[in-house]
């Protein structure tokens, strides 16, 4: 999946405007970080990292307040 297409996937047609992209490295490996601001849900941060073939991305919330819970410096 292209960078692209997982953010369209997140958003559908409820986010409130196209997410800035950060670039940073993870793990030696292109990654982006972008808060998905949609109209049905809290602000989350999200995480994409380019695994060769495939695309990762995942956010990582406080499951107390569904809080982003940073993990990587920017």
């Amino acid at each position: 999946m292209s960078l692209p297409k997982a953010v369209e996937q997140l958003c559908g047609l409820n986010c409130t405007a196209s997410p800035e992209m950060i670039e940073t490295v993870l793990d030696s490996r292109p990654a982006w970080i972008a808060t998905i601001d949609r109209i049905d849900l809290r602000k989350q941060e999200w995480y994409f990292v380019d695994n060769g073939s495939k695309l990762i991305f995942f956010s990582v919330r406080d499951p107390a307040t569904m809080e982003t819970a940073h993990f990587i410096s920017k």
